[in-house]
């Protein structure tokens, strides 16, 4: 497996979709909701030093 591959396997996994809703019209202003969701792995946490 070539770096390239690896990267866009992590590519892949990390992809990051967006999804839209319904457009909400007010007092002649356009709304389009957006949510933004992006994938991966765990995050390790650190245990934090006392002091």
């Amino acid at each position: 497996m070539t770096p390239d591959d690896i990267l866009t396997r992590v590519g892949d996994q990390l992809g990051i979709r967006r999804v839209f809703g319904e457009p909400i019209e007010r007092d002649g202003v356009t709304v389009v909701p957006v949510a933004v969701s992006v994938g991966g792995g765990r995050e390790r946490q650190r245990p934090r030093r006392a002091g």
